[in-house]
């Protein structure tokens, strides 16, 4: 049975920054974020403690928005990780990521589909781990 659905994980860390961590990713595509329901997102600190509280947190069909608030004074790392279910149009999903300062992005599947790589500033193509 053909899935309707990914399960994915999007981590984002930005090294010694007094800015806040701030990350928009925008489908470029059919495929879509999926809420409601049992399509539950998750935003959570990411492989460290320094991360500020978020200041706006933003989901539609096509766009996923996250910032955090100013650590102030340069922290060590902030990391992010975004979790939520897309749709599984075609064999890839091809996504915009936009990224303040110097922030590393990657990506991974979740519930044993496996499948993880990097996310750049730009759009990115994503195979889905069907596909792989």
């Amino acid at each position: 049975m053909p899935m309707d659905s990914f399960h994915v994980a999007f981590h984002f860390i930005l090294q010694n920054s007094s800015q806040p961590l701030s990350v928009t990713l925008t489908v470029d595509g059919p495929n879509q974020f999926l809420s409601g329901g049992s399509y539950t997102q998750q935003v959570m600190p990411y492989l460290t403690q320094a991360t500020p509280p978020l200041v706006s947190v933003s989901l539609t069909e096509t766009q996923f928005y996250v910032q955090s608030a100013s650590p102030g004074a340069a922290a060590a790392m902030q990391g992010l990780e975004l979790v939520t279910y897309v749709s599984a149009e075609g064999d890839s999903l091809v996504i915009n990521v936009a990224m303040n300062g110097d922030v590393s992005g990657g990506y991974s599947f979740l519930g044993g589909t496996g499948g993880a790589g990097v996310l750049k500033p730009g759009l990115n193509t994503i195979p889905f781990p069907s596909s792989l």
